[in-house]
């Protein structure tokens, strides 16, 4: 019996997906776990916002993250020129949620930029990275763009997915603490930090 020798461009293939097999497993058997997310209030709904998304003027967000463990957050918006810290401030405190701006408030989309972008980050440790880059809350956009592509070089697993919901404004349902917006959240797994991306077309 002959042995059959694959096409060097399907062993290249299979090798690709073992690859990507093992790493997928090693991160989600890591120990560092992070729900993050945005939510939406639009036209009295609220729902959690896909990472490329149309939105309009006039509608809020509230970013929104959850760790098991106390852990070190950053929220960058950024427009055409400049980047800014959300959070500055108070990124060196260790904790288990952030929500921005705060439980009881949301960020208003003005429909002055066409786009609206954010880098959400955490890490199981302090990001010295971003912490000497924003010692001012905001910095320019091209030094943003360079520390952003080095913190996406690390791979994140999403755990499970959550179908999009929408539900209703009421009372403190934006809030971390209501049973659905943290339901809503998906989950990510990495080694040491996870980074999420979003970006907004507006809509006026």
């Amino acid at each position: 019996m002959e042995a059959v020798v694959l096409p060097i461009y399907i062993r290249q293939f299979i090798l690709l997906i073992a690859l990507t097999l093992v790493s997928s497993l090693s991160i989600a058997e890591s120990d560092f776990k992070a729900k993050i997310g945005i939510m939406v209030s639009s036209q009295s709904k609220d729902f959690q916002a896909r990472p490329f998304q149309r939105l309009r003027a006039g509608d809020q967000l509230q970013p929104q993250i959850l760790t098991k463990d106390k852990s070190y957050v950053y929220v960058v918006h950024f427009d055409k020129s400049t980047a800014t810290l959300l959070n500055h401030g108070s990124t060196n405190q260790a904790t288990t949620q952030v929500t921005l701006p705060d439980n009881n408030n949301m960020y208003q989309l003005d429909g002055n930029s066409s786009k609206e972008n954010f880098t959400i980050v955490a890490s199981n440790k302090p990001l010295e990275a971003i912490e000497s880059s924003f010692s001012n809350a905001s910095i320019p956009l091209k030094q943003w763009k360079k520390l952003a592509k080095s913190l996406s070089k690390k791979p994140a697993l999403e755990l499970d997915y959550k179908p999009e919901k929408h539900i209703a404004m009421a009372g403190n349902v934006r809030s971390l603490g209501s049973g659905y917006a943290a339901s809503a959240l998906k989950e990510y797994a990495g080694k040491d930090i996870i980074v999420r991306n979003y970006v907004f077309t507006v809509k006026k």
